[in-house]
């Protein structure tokens, strides 16, 4: 399996303290859904695995919102209606503008104000541009609280085809693997050998706990994949990955 130099960022903004009026028992994942897509979309591009998790895990999935409007992604164009959202822009100027930064740091914002009225969640589940927002604020937390355990903002993550991000200041990207410097709750990667974005999503493993991070390939593409030896596959390994975290 083919590795790259990670990939990723992180960004200043306030410190979270984590609340929920939720019960306890209520156990949920909050879902995030890829660029130019929407929390519909994202329901039903995980159609064929949501309805055996939410069974089988008691839980339940929670789907919002990005907080940009902007044009479908060529993968949905056509076949479902707007709005389309994204969580963040990205111009691909290195150093980056004002605006992309600050695109960055309003997801951040939107994402902790959801997690303290509807949390807490159990876990976190993304889907390409998802999954790298999700990635960069469980880095973030951990960075701005270090003495708050890891599985303070989520107990576990799901990254579906991971995008990664160019190296930039001042969301500097990682360059090592130290300790400090990675995700340590359980994580599982699902990609598609042939997705153009592969090898950013083994980057995106590899900032990741190695004795806690699991990697599922497919013979797709950039997808969240519906035939059924696939979904079986991936929907035991989410299992695995969310009673790994209740015994840890």
């Amino acid at each position: 399996m083919q590795t790259s130099e990670p990939a990723f960022f992180e960004a200043h903004c306030m410190c979270y303290a984590k609340s929920g009026s939720l019960s306890m028992s209520e156990k949920k994942i909050l879902c995030l859904h890829g660029a130019g897509t929407s929390d519909d979309i994202l329901r039903s591009q995980l159609g064929s695995i949501a309805p055996t998790l939410e069974k089988d895990l008691s839980v339940t999935l929670v789907y919002v919102n990005a907080p940009i409007d902007c044009g479908p992604h060529k993968a949905v164009d056509g076949i479902y209606e707007g709005p389309f959202k994204t969580w963040f822009t990205w111009s691909g100027q290195n150093p980056p503008p004002e605006s992309d930064v600050e695109s960055i740091l309003d997801s951040f914002d939107l994402l902790y104000q959801i997690i303290e009225e509807q949390g807490p969640f159990e876990g976190v589940i993304g889907f390409s541009q998802g999954a790298t927002i999700a990635a960069a604020i469980l880095l973030h937390y951990q960075r701005q609280n270090p003495l708050e355990p890891a599985y303070a903002l989520f107990k576990y993550a799901i990254f579906f085809s991971a995008a990664a991000i160019v190296d930039i200041e001042p969301i500097p990207l990682l360059k090592d693997w130290a300790e400090n410097r990675k995700i340590h709750i359980p994580t599982l990667h699902v990609l598609g050998k042939e997705d153009p974005l592969y090898s950013e999503g083994i980057a995106m493993s590899k900032i990741c706990s190695g004795d806690l991070t699991s990697v599922v390939t497919h013979n797709q593409g950039h997808c969240i994949p519906r035939d059924a030896g696939t979904v079986r596959a991936i929907v035991k390994a989410m299992e695995m990955l969310h009673f790994m975290s209740v015994v840890a």
